[in-house]
């Protein structure tokens, strides 16, 4: 079984096969010598990085994924980037949520950094096609929202101008949705959204200002057939609920949220992604650590229906043998009853 069947048969709760799939962004760039600046604003140093981290470690999927700020450089929001190190924004985009109703992007292939994505996942498409899935990239229509009037703003708009909030969350919303279908349309396998910012809110908000985007951008997308990945950060746990109602295939549970909790609240319907600390666990930790709570992160989380990896995006210092032991557990551990195959 390759690691595009493995994926996709964990999505199905039919998976003979564990995937491990931890997020690498400044990993990669930093395993294949690229500048992370260059990794953001290159596809093809992207994909090149992608490829080679993936058939070295062999893990189970590649992703585009780079930075928040794709689609707020179409926007017109100005992006800076540093050498080395992650990108930011210079200032708050959309000082006056009354201005949202300017905003307008026409056409995904005229602006710069969403075409750029659009190459790295052809790039990734060609090498690895139906072998290894190729993961596209959105980010949600609230955290998007959050990008381009800064999160303190977005807390203060939740409750002061939830009307004018949502004006700018539906236009963000169209964008993501005209975004992943030109990832699909050449070649993405997956769409992964990332949510930010949701673990900030109360159940009663998320209902209000983010489950009706996901579901319309979740129905929007499977009208083509493509699996879609929910990327949570932070303590979600009191959101599990709502997530179970966005009709995502996968979830990535962060590390704060106890993944027996995440398994019997989505009941053999959302595929769990997670949930090792990637600070106190894969950066800090030994390799005999890794593996065992490797070992017992697919006990909480699966097996079935199940993919490992860390809570959220791997640290570029980690050690590579803490990697190998995700890897290692993942092979040891069998699926007809979860029982180890050789011992800790």
């Amino acid at each position: 079984m390759n690691s595009y069947q493995k994926f996709f048969s964990a999505i199905k709760f039919e998976n003979g096969e564990i995937p491990v799939a931890p997020f690498l962004l400044t990993f990669a760039a930093r395993f294949d010598k690229c500048s992370y600046s260059d990794y953001c604003t290159d596809a093809a140093k992207l994909a090149h990085a992608q490829i080679v981290t993936r058939n070295y470690f062999e893990f189970d999927y590649v992703t585009v994924a780079s930075d928040a700020y794709r689609e707020a450089s179409a926007f017109g929001a100005n992006v800076c980037f540093p050498h080395d190190d992650v990108p930011y924004l210079k200032e708050i985009y959309l000082k006056n949520l009354k201005d949202s109703k300017h905003l307008k992007i026409s056409g995904i292939n005229n602006y710069e950094r969403l075409k750029d994505r659009l190459n790295a996942v052809k790039i990734l498409k060609e090498k690895f096609a139906y072998s290894v899935p190729v993961i596209g990239w959105i980010e949600s229509p609230l955290a998007e929202a959050g990008i381009l009037r800064g999160p303190s703003n977005l807390m203060l708009d939740l409750i002061d101008s939830g009307s004018e909030l949502k004006k700018l969350i539906k236009i963000c919303s169209d964008v993501a949705i005209e975004f992943a279908i030109a990832q699909i349309e050449v070649g993405a396998d997956i769409m992964g959204i990332g949510e930010s910012i949701a673990s900030l809110i109360s159940p009663g908000l998320y209902r209000e200002f983010s489950l009706p985007f996901i579901k319309k951008m979740v129905d929007e997308i499977k009208k083509f057939g493509v699996p879609v990945k929910y990327h949570t950060c932070g303590n979600t746990s009191h959101l599990l609920s709502a997530f179970l109602e966005t009709g995502v295939d996968i979830i990535v549970i962060d590390s704060p949220v106890d993944l027996r909790l995440a398994k019997e609240v989505f009941k053999n319907v959302i595929c769990i992604k997670g949930n090792l600390n990637p600070v106190d666990d894969l950066l800090n930790d030994t390799p005999q650590s890794v593996y065992k709570k490797s070992i017992n992160a697919i006990k909480r989380g699966g097996p079935e229906g199940y993919i490992l990896s860390g809570g959220c995006e791997i640290p570029a210092a980690t050690p590579h043998n803490n990697l190998f032991s995700m890897i290692r557990a993942t092979r040891d551990m069998s699926l007809s009853g979860g029982k180890i195959k050789h011992d800790c």
